[in-house]
């Protein structure tokens, strides 16, 4: 740790600690924020821990995503009250973390609006697609978990129990993950893959639109039957849209839930997405703020033109002379009528066709 200032404590957990420190090594170039990084030291006192700890650190150097929180390096030191310490220097995310912001809504008494939700999900879905891409499960996906910075990026970070699928048909066994996010696979203690980590996401957008959690219990036997046989409650504050992808995600059944890449196809997350990359290609940010509203191309010069032709008439009216007055002013077009986008009954059949879809959905999952 010589190579580094510590800064403060950014928490501590069972196996270790996590410090904001600020790399020495940085060229003095007057911005401090780019020597900031986060060092995760875990202290271990036998030699499987010590190994589940390396398997993070060999995880997170495979990793390499904007929304994906940046690994640097590790190293591993020895201390005569703690022993083997193994140190792994992360990127440092400044706007905190997923959950601080959804107490910070909770205190306000104000949800989060949709546009903010879908912004943050199609962030966190592309990078989850990217990593499952990599048979890579995170198999802690929580708010805790989820870090924001003041750009505007949603990135996934401690990957500390995750584990490196040596096919991509491999199934995981071993019970891991914060009780409240676990999937009814885990909870019946079944063989489990991506479709876990996407179950889990579920609950993140519940709760990130909610501001509440879907499933909660007294204790962890009565969770896993609220998870197991109860249904979650619908966000009536939602569009249809959302509350459909929430119940495609909360698909009790593990193989009629939706992938990662499959959410990405559909057209609601897709039109998210086009908004999210306008935003980003226009600004150089996240896209976390709402894009301004921007006037179509062309139509300025074009309410000019008019504007000039219409100054001419009146100039042409008011002169009066004898060439003005015998020549007959040009009868103005009739503007043509706006073509119609949707009627009431084309709407009607496809808020119809929705709930159907959403019935069907929700039919399969129990």
């Amino acid at each position: 740790m010589e190579s580094f200032e510590i800064l403060k404590l950014l928490g501590k957990g069972a196996y270790g600690r996590a410090l904001l420190c600020r790399d020495v090594r940085h060229p003095d170039d007057g911005d401090d924020e780019a020597a900031l990084v986060v060092v995760k030291q875990v202290t271990s006192l036998d030699a499987a821990q010590v190994l589940e700890a390396t398997k993070e650190a060999r995880i997170l150097g495979r990793l390499d995503h904007p929304n994906v929180v940046a690994f640097y390096e590790s190293f591993t030191e020895h201390s005569v009250v703690e022993g083997a310490v193994l140190s792994i220097v992360m990127e440092y995310c400044d706007g905190g973390d997923l959950d601080g912001a959804i107490r910070r809504r909770k205190a306000s008494g104000a949800p989060f609006g949709e546009a903010y939700v879908m912004r943050v999900f199609v962030q966190l879905l592309v990078a989850l697609k990217y990593v499952h891409g990599l048979r890579i499960l995170h198999r802690d996906i929580k708010p805790q978990n989820i870090f924001l910075t003041k750009s505007g990026l949603a990135k996934w970070g401690d990957f500390g129990v995750a584990r490196s699928l040596a096919h991509s048909s491999s199934m995981a066994r071993t019970q891991t993950g914060t009780p409240y996010y676990l999937s009814p696979e885990i909870f019946n203690d079944e063989s489990y893959d991506a479709a876990s980590d996407m179950w889990s996401f579920g609950v993140v957008l519940f709760e990130l639109a909610t501001l509440k959690l879907p499933f909660t219990a007294g204790s962890l036997g009565k969770l896993a039957t609220v998870v197991l046989r109860g249904s979650p409650p619908v966000p009536h504050h939602a569009s249809d849209d959302l509350k459909d992808l929430i119940g495609r995600l909360l698909c009790k059944r593990a193989a009629h839930r939706p992938s990662a890449k499959r959410l990405l196809r559909s057209s609601f997350v897709r039109d998210h997405a086009r908004r999210l990359l306008d935003h980003t290609a226009a600004t150089g940010t996240g896209g976390l703020e709402a894009p301004p509203p921007r006037a179509p191309a062309g139509d300025a010069p074009a309410e000019a033109e008019r504007a000039a032709g219409r100054g001419r008439a009146a100039e042409a009216e008011a002169a009066g002379d004898g060439a003005a007055g015998d020549a007959r002013a040009p009868r103005p077009r009739r503007p043509r009528p706006p073509r119609p986008t949707a009627t009431t009954a084309s709407r009607r059949r496809r808020r119809t066709r929705r709930r159907r879809r959403t019935r069907r959905t929700t039919a399969r999952c129990r």
